[in-house]
Formats: C-alpha cells, structure tokens, sequence
C-alpha cells in the first residue's frame, strides 16, 4: 500500500486481485475504484502498465475532485474544467508516477 496525501486527506492506493470486492462498483467490476468514506483506491493489478497508469490517473483525478471541494459541482463547464486540469494535473500525473515507482511497475517509453 502507498498513501497519497491531497490537500490533507490521505488516500491509500491498493493493487488488488479481480477477485475483489472492492472493485465492484453498482454490480459491474473495474479496473479502479475509491471510496471516499475511508480513503481508499483500489486498482487491478494485472492491468498492463498503460492502463493500469490510465486507471490510477482516473482514480486519483477523483479524489482531487474530492479533496478540493470540485464536487458541489453536478457538471463541469469547460472553463471549470480548463481551471480543475490547470491547477491540479501536473500533481496528478507526479502522484501516478509516484505509485507506479512503488509498485515497480515499468512504463514504455513513448515514441516520438
């Protein structure tokens, strides 16, 4: 397990089995899920690198939408939106990385 820390609240990030319960969601598994109850975020850990780095991005794109207080909103405008990536992806992706680097899970290098 890895703990994230966002804006105060910590977020325990998980590889877990496709056995899981904690990745089933409305009755449909995932490849990720959070639970913003008890700072949880569970990911799949036989996904490939790629989507398995797509997937933590997503679920950690949730909990910045949470611990920034982005989900009083029932939609994003596209000025929203601009301003929540403006501000918050580069953390994002730094923390995606930071958990790919402490589950020793290698990404391809991107062709230019």
């Amino acid at each position: 397990m890895i703990t994230i820390r966002i804006n105060g609240i910590d977020y325990n990030v998980r590889l877990v089995g496709i056995d899981s319960a904690n990745l089933v969601v409305g009755g449909t598994t995932r490849c990720g899920a959070i639970f913003y109850q008890t700072g949880d975020i569970y990911i799949l850990e036989t996904l490939p690198p790629p989507l398995m780095r797509q997937s933590i991005m997503h679920e950690l794109t949730h909990a910045y939408i949470c611990a920034y207080g982005f989900m009083r909103y029932n939609k994003f405008t596209d000025e929203q939106l601009c301003d929540f990536m403006a501000a918050y992806s580069g953390a994002i992706v730094y923390d995606a990385e930071a958990i790919l680097k402490h589950y020793g899970i290698e990404q391809p290098k991107e062709s230019v």
